[in-house]
């Protein structure tokens, strides 16, 4: 039976395996627990003559010796190949609460690789619960035309959301970031929004684009694609957007006129989250105008 998850969608799981999960990609687990719940380790071959099986193997090259490459079980278990049940079976036990805690790093790598099984009509889902932890399963689904790149948001259960933020905004602020100099990333973040602006329309003041009450729609066809919106709801999202750039305007002038000083990580987080929803707000319709050449 051909297999619907290619290999193209498997070497793109592996990779965000690898960066999320590299230094805990076993959890509670050493190796050789963790791939018997996936393989029968004593009915594989070995590659070593002095053990008769892969588990005997497994445990003298990874647990013993440890002079297998960490990534020696793409090929081993022929993971880029299998059958899509094993490889399914692989992600379910990755994540299965037996073998880790669910936390943000879990939740987001999770969240990424359904974004890739989605193009092959694929998901993993919660079919069951163990101690009111998920137990996943997969499911198929109408297969995705592209990859979903909204942003994520992995909210945790004591008051933490991990939200990632606009590429082009992260980029362009992520130096700062890097050095602690939230000041600035704030600043520099709400800079890119107003240069994006002046980029589309020709005006980098929002309140030039559109009017101090937002209800100008000179610069609709440029941002929206549309003179105007056609429903009372598209309308309210239209003027939204123009506040939303109004609040970027405003605060940046706030900071544009204080003296450079430490600000708080969560609150700059606030202020940057900000940036980003108007950043991607107002290239929506570059973007998708962009997909279609």
């Amino acid at each position: 039976m051909t297999n619907k998850i290619t290999k193209i969608t498997r070497y793109a799981i592996l990779e965000v395996l690898d960066t999320y999960m590299a230094t805990d990609f076993y959890g509670r687990l050493n190796e050789v627990e963790f791939w018997e719940r996936i393989f029968n380790l004593e009915k594989l071959p070995s590659t070593d003559s002095r053990y008769p099986d892969m588990k005997g193997d497994l445990w003298q090259h990874r647990v013993n010796n440890n002079d297998w490459d960490d990534n020696w079980y793409i090929d081993k278990f022929d993971l880029l190949k299998t059958e899509d049940a094993k490889f399914l079976k692989f992600l379910a036990e990755f994540f299965h609460p037996e073998v880790r805690d669910i936390n943000r790093n879990t939740k987001r790598a999770l969240a990424t690789i359904n974004k890739n099984l989605a193009l092959d009509g694929v998901e993993l889902y919660a079919k069951s619960k163990v101690s009111g932890r998920d137990i996943l399963g997969a499911r198929n689904i109408t297969p995705a035309t592209q990859i979903d790149e909204t942003p994520l948001a992995i909210i945790d259960n004591d008051f933490i959301i991990s939200l990632q933020i606009n590429k082009n905004v992260y980029d362009h602020i992520k130096q700062y970031l890097n050095n602690e100099d939230y000041f600035h990333a704030v600043d520099e973040a709400y800079k890119l929004v107003r240069d994006k602006l002046k980029e589309i329309t020709g005006n980098e003041k929002a309140t030039e684009v559109f009017s101090m009450n937002a209800e100008n729609k000179k610069y609709y066809t440029q941002l929206f694609g549309k003179s105007d919106g056609t429903t009372h709801a598209e309308k309210d999202f239209f003027r939204g957007v123009g506040y939303l750039n109004l609040t970027i305007q405003f605060l940046r002038n706030e900071k544009a006129h204080t003296l450079a000083a430490a600000l708080e990580p969560n609150l700059a987080i606030h202020y940057i989250s900000l940036s980003s929803l108007a950043y991607d707000l107002i290239t929506r319709n570059e973007t998708e105008q962009d997909d279609k050449v």
